[in-house]
């Protein structure tokens, strides 16, 4: 809270010298947010995105897969019928074992079609791993199939498609889904799917997969100036990564707010009515926001995640997988050569990605590091802490 505060005096004074003159109210903060954030990073989308074509950042994600977990990852376009001639289909190979097996098929959806596809970006599971539902020419388990959905613009004419950073980091979070089901040990449906892995640690392979859109070996993978061919510049990425660290202490106490709010409405209330309901996010919002909420605050009427979206008593997941992921996120950056990088990607592999769902994900996280996850790394990555 004491960084956060910090954060709002730095915002306030940033708005006074520009010609705020009453003190900043609720509407005013995400206005001035923006023009912090402009005025001090710089970070252009349109300065951006010739840098990461499409095909080059799917070529770099899969390289950078195949490298850290032993797989590898091919076009198998024909091989299974499309429902649109701009899908494609995958599969991944297991490169380390005997015969190179396949593991798993994907179908990657990248086109937006209005009228077809909702907006943003996700997975669907198609088919999960499975030994009882195996078939004869599936061998001993039936593979996972899974399908990557995305809302890029075509490409038009000899442009190929262009992609903003922000798209680079949903296509690596929704892959980093796909591998864990991808790379599951799990043999029965209950187990191998998302279903089966507790809240606290359904995102951690995810948000792994997104953290390394920051690492610059990996940005060497997947960046190529659609005109120039150079991989994306130091300073542009020392920009990114300023950028994630602005107003960070404020965005992580918003989560803790969403999930300590989450928490006491389905543990806390004893009654339940509009005035209770309302009572106990303003006493909640008092103590986890530098502003007190407005006294028309609703926003609890389209926080859907905690009534229908499934995350009921279960929003805690996100700020908790992230502190997993960071961690774990941590042990790639300690890692000083190619080799050492190699293991660490095996060993997550062999613990997070293909345990998780079988067992208590507390237990497989001591497996994969040697110890509990503290949040000395999710610090560290929103540059709270050195």
């Amino acid at each position: 809270l004491p960084r956060a505060r910090a954060e709002y005096d730095r915002l306030a004074a940033f708005a006074a010298a520009r010609g705020q003159v009453e003190p900043l109210d609720h509407c005013d903060v995400a206005y001035w947010m923006e023009q912090l954030r402009q005025e001090e990073f710089e970070v252009d989308d349109e300065v951006l995105t010739p840098y990461f074509p499409l095909a080059r950042v799917l070529a770099g994600m899969f390289a950078l897969a195949a490298q850290l977990f032993g797989i590898r990852i091919e076009a198998a376009d024909g091989a299974a019928e499309t429902w649109h001639p701009s899908v494609l289909y995958f599969q991944i190979r297991a490169v380390e074992q005997p015969g190179e097996p396949i593991l798993a098929h994907f179908y990657l959806d990248p086109y937006a079609r209005l009228g077809e596809k909702r907006h943003s970006a996700w997975i669907d599971v198609v088919v999960s791993r499975s030994k009882v539902l195996r078939t004869d020419e599936a061998g001993s388990a039936r593979l996972p199939v899974f399908c990557l959905s995305f809302n890029h613009a075509p490409p038009v004419g000899e442009t190929p498609t262009l992609i903003p950073f922000r798209e680079v980091e949903y296509l690596f979070l929704n892959f980093g889904y796909g591998l864990r089901l991808a790379l599951t040990s799990a043999e029965c449906t209950t187990t191998s799917g998302f279903a089966g892995i507790e809240w606290d640690a359904v995102e951690v392979s995810s948000q792994l997969m997104e953290n390394f859109c920051y690492d610059r070996a990996t940005l060497q993978l997947i960046s190529s100036h659609v005109e120039t061919g150079a991989q994306l510049p130091d300073a542009l990425l020392d920009k990114l990564v300023a950028a994630k660290h602005f107003m960070a202490a404020s965005r992580l106490l918003r989560q803790v707010f969403f999930s300590q709010l989450d928490m006491s409405l389905h543990h806390d209330l004893e009654e339940i009515t509009e005035s209770s309901i309302l009572a106990l996010q303003n006493r909640l919002g008092t103590k986890y926001s530098v502003l007190p909420l407005a006294p028309y605050d609703r926003h609890l009427c389209a926080f859907n995640h905690v009534f229908s979206g499934g995350y009921a008593a279960g929003y805690y997941s996100y700020l908790w997988s992230e502190v997993m992921s960071s961690d774990a996120y941590a042990s790639f950056e300690d890692a000083k050569t190619v080799d050492a990088w190699e293991a660490t990607g095996r060993r997550f592999r062999d613990t997070m990605l293909s345990l998780v769902g079988m067992h208590d994900p507390m237990t497989v996280f001591e497996m994969f590091r040697g110890r509990r996850p503290t949040t000395d790394a999710l610090l560290r990555r929103h540059g709270l802490q050195p």
